[in-house]
């Protein structure tokens, strides 16, 4: 840029301060990008390490939880039944038993 205005080539001289200021901009937002994500990069670094002594935290109780429930005879006696107390599946004959036993109702309370 020197020489160029040195030999009075102001044209040239224009052209390479248009590039140099926009390459300073442009790297001056480069510079705040990387500010930005580098702030970021140590708030996900927290988080991780917040969350990570969390998980460890649930495990340990989950471990403790699960060694205490294969000790307790409740816990095990539980475990061999099914969700609605029963220990095996519903047989469709029961099914059909009980339908044919509440449409009998139905229909006794109707006649009356």
């Amino acid at each position: 840029m020197d020489l160029a205005l040195s030999k009075e080539k102001t044209d040239i001289a224009r052209m390479l301060i248009r590039r140099r200021l926009g390459i300073e901009a442009a790297a001056g937002e480069l510079e705040e990008q990387l500010s930005a994500a580098k702030k970021e990069k140590a708030c996900l670094v927290e988080t991780i390490k917040d969350q990570q002594l969390q998980y460890e935290t649930l495990k340990a109780r989950a471990e403790t939880w699960q060694r205490r429930s294969e000790n307790d005879p409740f816990v095990s006696a539980a475990r061999s039944f099914s969700v609605d107390g029963r220990s095996g599946q519903i047989r469709d004959e029961e099914i059909e038993l009980e339908l044919i036993r509440r449409k009998q109702a139905l229909a006794q309370d109707g006649a009356a």
